[in-house]
């Protein structure tokens, strides 16, 4: 009992990341409106044995449908679904697919590739009038350069701080919530998802800094 509105994300996130998802109750929420694209789950998640839908304010759905078993309900909602209804669920479907695989791809490149810097072929006259003007530009700096790197070090290990302590913060917050056994399974799902994309931020940041070293 979340008094949950709408479904259809739900629908949408169901189909397109949970093809063994099997039992689903959203009985007493606050309901308005029951998608036709609620019938895809028969589609996408061939596993489904039990929805529960009642005590909602929707009415686009009778009582006595809803009563019905699980496979025969959805079956019926989704005869009601027009071809230009299906086909824009199935889109936002894909969609969402996609925009995971991208995400997934994007953590792997970043976790997996390694710079390599170019490497530079320099004429030797060239570099010795290059280390004689750094030399004599570190002179005439004196010791402001040291205290300007300190500051600049100082500075970059305190913003590094700030970022693993608000990364540590967010798990910790999403391990709290997760142990609330009030949860639906949805819900879970989606603390889950994003309880491993902040431990993969974490350990992206931790790797960065570590290299830095």
């Amino acid at each position: 009992e979340n008094l949950i509105e709408d479904i259809e994300p739900l629908t949408i996130l169901l189909s397109a990341d949970c093809p063994q998802f099997q039992r689903l109750s959203l009985m007493s929420n606050n309901v308005k409106q029951i998608p036709s694209s609620l019938g895809l789950l028969t589609q996408y998640t061939p596993k489904i044995t039990s929805l529960n839908l009642l005590c909602n304010p929707q009415q686009s759905v009778r009582n006595d449908i809803l009563e019905r078993p699980c496979e025969k309900m959805l079956s019926y909602i989704g005869n009601r679904l027009t071809t230009e209804q299906r086909n824009a669920a199935i889109d936002k479907i894909q969609l969402h697919r996609q925009q995971r695989n991208n995400l997934l791809q994007g953590t792997a490149t970043t976790e997996n590739v390694s710079v390599v810097p170019p490497v530079l072929l320099v004429d030797s006259n060239q570099e010795e009038d290059t280390r004689t003007k750094h030399i004599k530009k570190q002179e005439c700096q004196g010791q402001n350069i040291g205290v300007s790197s300190k500051n600049s070090n100082d500075s970059d290990v305190d913003d590094n701080n700030k970022v693993l302590n608000e990364l540590q913060q967010s798990i910790k917050e999403l391990k709290t919530q997760l142990e609330n056994l009030s949860l639906t399974q949805a819900k879970k799902y989606a603390l889950k998802k994003s309880l491993a994309m902040e431990r993969s931020k974490l350990i992206r940041e931790e790797r960065r800094l570590s290299l830095r070293k």
